[in-house]
């Protein structure tokens, strides 16, 4: 995850304690519930333009 962050890609994780200590919602990835596919497959298809 950390070498992914490095080179800029954006992550799609779980809201989980431990994902959280890396990964900002909104700031530097997009975190979602670990069961709703919904919120994850959003996430993957979110505008990201600035």
């Amino acid at each position: 995850m950390l070498e992914a962050m490095a080179t800029g890609c954006l992550l799609i994780g779980s809201d989980t304690a431990p994902v959280r200590e890396v990964v900002v919602h909104e700031a530097n990835g997009r975190l979602s519930s670990l069961f709703d596919r919904k919120a994850l497959n959003a996430h993957a298809v979110e505008d990201l333009s600035p």
